[in-house]
């Protein structure tokens, strides 16, 4: 929650000089919110039961297909997820 006291007040300041663009959006109980692929994007979960569908999941059949491309465009990415692969799933 640190994200939303500190780094929220600024974003929205920035906002409100044309600075950025921004959409803060309230998610009531039955409503669904589409975020495009590739924006950025912060999430407060009031409630006690939260579901997400996101589109970047990669299942580990995917993954030999997207690995050039991963570390082509996001090779920092890419080294911190080869560190937690090797330490979580050895085989």
């Amino acid at each position: 929650s640190a994200w939303f006291v500190d780094e929220l007040p600024r974003l929205q300041c920035f906002a409100a000089e044309g600075r950025v663009r921004m959409v803060e959006v309230v998610q009531r109980a039955g409503e669904l919110v589409y975020i495009p692929a590739g924006w950025y994007h912060a999430v407060l979960n009031l409630g006690p039961l939260t579901v997400a569908v996101s589109q970047n999941f990669v299942a580990p059949a995917a993954l030999p297909r997207i690995w050039p491309t991963l570390l082509a465009r996001e090779a920092t990415f890419a080294a911190v997820l080869t560190d937690m692969l090797e330490h979580c799933r050895p085989d």
